[in-house]
């Protein structure tokens, strides 16, 4: 809900006064229903209207105020406490801002910022814009090590995180061949890094590529 209705503002008024509580800060702390996405995550109250036997309209008790004595909240804005406290109701510590900036101002933006390897210890890479749907676009900071664990483990079933080697660290091929000086080409991967490649599997798959242009009857491009 971004406006307050003309029949929803004296039951919203009168709500937020029954249940707030003025502490010596100046924030109006939200004494009702509350609260949180994760047990480590901060709480945040809620606030129920009905009209009659209406629709029943629910919403953070913060948002109700900022709409009863701010005004309108701009389409996909969220409201922030400046006083950090976020059962406060109190207008004058609220303000609408982007999802973004909201991000920029809390802990997690710095305690995250100050990161600089991956929970596996591996250090970050730069960060990059991430979309993704339904989310808003954030600068992501992603582990290249990790990454490719993930889609190895993803290609080959019933494989852990531990059993992963670096490719620069194998000493044998996917089918058991010993990456030596002679049997290992080196050659340039399609994102531009350096890649080596068993020779006898590619010698094998040339074979075979051989063999079934002999077989349809078809000539070499």
């Amino acid at each position: 809900m971004n406006t307050l209705a003309n029949d929803l503002r004296a039951l919203v008024q009168q709500r937020l006064i029954a249940k707030t509580r003025i502490e010596p800060s100046g924030c109006w702390v939200w004494t009702g229903v509350r609260t949180r996405a994760r047990p480590t995550s901060h709480e945040y109250g809620v606030l129920g209207i009905r009209i009659g036997v209406g629709k029943m309209h629910t919403s953070a008790p913060h948002r109700w105020s900022y709409l009863l004595f701010v005004g309108d909240i701009p389409h996909k804005y969220q409201v922030d406490h400046l006083c950090k406290n976020t059962l406060c109701c109190n207008p004058a510590h609220l303000e609408a801002v982007t999802a973004l900036e909201n991000l920029r101002r809390s802990r997690v933006w710095e305690v995250n910022r100050s990161k600089t390897h991956c929970p596996a210890g591996h250090p970050y890479g730069k960060p990059v814009l991430r979309t993704a749907k339904g989310r808003v676009n954030v600068p992501a900071r992603d582990c290249p090590r990790c990454g490719l664990v993930r889609k190895w483990i993803k290609r080959n079933p019933g494989k852990t995180a531990a059993d992963y080697v670096p490719r620069a660290e194998r000493t044998h091929c996917k089918h058991g061949h010993e990456m030596t000086d002679a049997n290992t080409i080196i050659g340039m991967a399609s994102d531009g890094y350096l890649k080596r490649s068993c020779r006898e599997c590619v010698n094998v798959r040339a074979r075979e590529y051989q063999r079934l242009l002999r077989a349809s009857g078809k000539k070499k491009r």
